[in-house]
This record gives C-alpha cells, sequence and structure tokens, in this order.
C-alpha cells in the first residue's frame, strides 16, 4: 500500500514544474548514486559468482607442472669386490620435467548440496537487491517531502514574522500616541524576535534536510517541485479492504520472508553438505609426466616418460569426529 501511494505521488510530482526537481527525478539519481544502494548492488553481483563456483566442483581440473633440478653426489669406494662402473669423486647433473594433471570429479555429494547452496545464494540476493530498492524509494520519499515540509514551515514562519512586525510597529505608534504602555511594546518586541529565531531555525532545518537528500542523489538538489492541486488529493481504500488478506499477502509476497526462507534453506543444505562428508568420493584422473636428466648417479643421461589413467576412491572411515560435530553444529 504505501510503495502504491508512493508510485502515484511519482506521476503527480513528475508532472509538477519542469526546472523544478521533481520527486520521480530524484529517484532515478537516487538508483545511480544512493552509497547504500550501490552496496546493495554490489553484494548482489558479487552473490551471482557463487553460482559459477558451484558448477565449477563438477567440472575437470587441469594442472601443468614444471620443475627443474641440479644434482650432486660425491662417489667413494672401498672394499669392493667387482670394479665399480662409475669412478669415485664428485658428479653434478641438471634436471628438467614436466607434467600434466588431469582430475574429473565422478562422485562427489558434498558439492551437489554446495551447488544448491548457491542457487539459493543467488536468489536470496535477488530479494534483497529488490528490498535495497523498495527501501531507497521510502528513503527518497522521506528525505524528499522532509524539504518540502521544512519549506513550507519557512513559509509559515515567514508569515508570522510579516504579522507579527506589523504587530511591533502598532505597538510602538500607540506607544508614541499613548494609547499603549511600553510593557505591550516589549511584549510586542519579544514575540517578534521569537519569531526571528524560528526563521533561523526553519531555515537551517531546510539546509539540514537538504543535506540528507545529497547523501542519497550526489549532489546539491536544486528547487523541489510541489504537489500540484494542494487540498484535491482523495485518498482511497485499500483493495482489498481486509486485513486478512494482506496479512496472507505479506506471508507470499514479502521479500523479508523471502529472504529469511532463504537464510533456512542455506542452513538446511549446508547440514547436507556437512552430513555427506561421511561419504566416499570417486575422481577419474589422468596424467602426463617427462623427466630428464643430462647424467645421473649411474654415470649416464636418461629420459623417462610416463602416462597413467585411472580412478581413485577415498572412503573417509574416521576424522576424530569432526565430520560429526560439524554436522550437530
Amino acid at each position: 500500500m504505501h510503495l502504491k501511494a508512493l508510485a502515484w505521488l511519482l506521476l503527480g510530482l513528475a508532472s509538477g514544474c519542469a526546472v523544478a526537481d521533481d520527486l520521480l527525478t530524484v529517484y532515478r539519481e537516487g538508483l545511480q548514486s544512493d552509497p547504500v544502494f550501490a552496496a546493495a548492488r554490489s553484494s548482489y553481483e558479487a552473490s551471482k559468482e557463487k553460482l559459477p563456483q558451484g558448477r565449477a566442483l563438477f567440472l575437470p581440473n587441469l594442472n601443468v607442472t614444471a620443475g627443474a633440478n641440479y644434482n650432486a653426489a660425491d662417489y667413494k669406494y672401498f672394499n669392493f669386490t667387482v670394479p665399480p662402473t662409475t669412478p669415485a669423486g664428485n658428479v653434478t647433473w641438471p634436471g628438467w620435467n614436466a607434467g600434466l594433471n588431469l582430475t574429473q570429479p565422478l562422485l562427489h555429494l558434498q558439492n551437489n548440496a554446495v551447488y544448491d547452496q548457491a542457487q539459493i545464494l543467488v536468489a536470496q540476493a535477488e530479494s534483497q537487491l529488490a528490498q535495497a530498492g523498495q527501501d531507497l524509494m521510502i528513503r527518497v520519499a522521506q528525505a524528499y517531502f522532509d524539504v518540502l515540509l521544512a519549506e513550507y514551515e519557512l513559509d509559515t514562519v515567514k508569515a508570522q514574522k510579516v504579522a507579527t512586525a506589523e504587530q511591533l510597529a502598532q505597538a510602538k505608534r500607540n506607544f508614541q500616541v499613548g494609547t499603549a504602555t511600553i510593557t505591550d511594546t516589549y511584549d510586542a518586541q519579544a514575540r517578534y524576535d521569537l519569531v526571528v529565531a524560528q526563521e533561523i531555525t526553519a531555515t537551517n532545518d531546510i539546509e539540514v534536510r537538504r543535506a540528507a537528500l545529497q547523501q542519497i542523489i550526489g549532489r546539491a538538489p536544486g528547487p523541489l517541485a510541489r504537489p500540484q492541486g494542494q487540498g484535491q488529493i482523495t485518498l482511497s481504500a485499500p483493495e482489498p479492504n481486509n486485513m486478512e488478506a494482506w496479512v496472507q499477502a505479506a506471508y507470499s509476497n514479502s521479500l523479508q520472508v523471502a529472504i529469511a526462507k532463504a537464510s533456512m534453506d542455506i542452513a538446511v543444505k549446508e547440514v547436507d553438505r556437512n552430513r555427506a562428508a561421511h561419504y566416499p568420493t570417486i575422481d577419474a584422473v589422468a596424467s602426463a609426466n617427462y623427466n630428464t636428466q643430462n647424467a645421473s648417479q649411474l654415470g649416464i643421461g636418461q629420459t623417462l616418460t610416463q602416462a597413467q589413467i585411472g580412478v581413485v576412491l577415498n572412503y573417509p572411515l574416521y576424522q576424530g569426529g569432526a565430520i560429526s560435530s560439524r554436522v550437530r553444529e
């Protein structure tokens, strides 16, 4: 109901003065400049990355390794019956190796829970962004009408100032002709000074409220358009005009309820993820390695090329009770 009323006000003020900033223009600038909404939008963009991260758990991992080494050996022989093939003394040689390793997850029940969590997190982030958008609409309207209200209050104080100035002048004239006492003049002066102080307060209040609006739109606001047709606004009853219907609609459509439900679903999936750590994992693995050395302890160079392919089963039997503890947590 609040959002519907704000929508009508947006349309009404948008048709106001073309020079003044209307509520719709201010709201659009708030969408681009408000730091609170910008933080919510950035948080949503960051949350969307959880989905490809969760999907990556099902895709293969490919790694390349490479290395170089320098070897040294010092040969000394004694009490031998067969002459050694490698002469005694220091021997040094370099070596190089390279490898390619591929791992394809076949069965990781934990990954299923993590991916489900990622989907829920993205849906929750969408609801949070929509909630931030609604909050921005309300904050813009509040700040906008706070400025207009302060301006109306200043107009009222200025009218009072004109009236009390006339009363003060009248009291001074009456005192000069002897129809009023000096006390009447002092009383009129005091009322006038009070209104002047109220005018200063109202002027400062406008600046404070305009500064609050500036924080939302990122610039000093210009003159603000005022509602057209004062005194002719007709407020209609809510449709449907039944409290229970709105309560049920809130259960079904409230963004806060959706966010809270997503938090509960994420917690449920967190239990599933930790419980899945009890179950085995299966991966398909493949590797290719190349190793070459200019020499060796045998005194000759060698090159080794090796390839492997297979399936790896990992079954956690006991981790000190940590998995059960995390499930209970």
